[in-house]
């Protein structure tokens, strides 16, 4: 059993350099906790400049959540 809540985002973001740095950062500064990234820009429904990110975080409740939302949107 787990100590800590584990969710699962999924992230547009621009197919560039640092993208995924940018996101990852935000995540880890708002106190988540990233257990697993996958990221698709091949075979999915997303434009060529563009990609999804899958993240499972842990997070030490709900308020750090809404937390690591706020500072993933703030990233744009």
């Amino acid at each position: 059993m787990r100590d800590h809540p584990l969710v699962r985002l999924r992230v547009k973001i621009n197919d560039e350099l640092s993208a995924l740095s940018c996101v990852t950062g935000q995540i880890g500064r708002a106190g988540g906790n990233i257990m697993d990234v996958i990221h698709q820009r091949l075979f999915k429904d997303v434009t060529v400049k563009q990609a999804d990110l899958d993240l499972e975080v842990e997070t030490r409740n709900g308020a750090y959540l809404e937390e690591i939302k706020v500072a993933v949107v703030a990233e744009g």
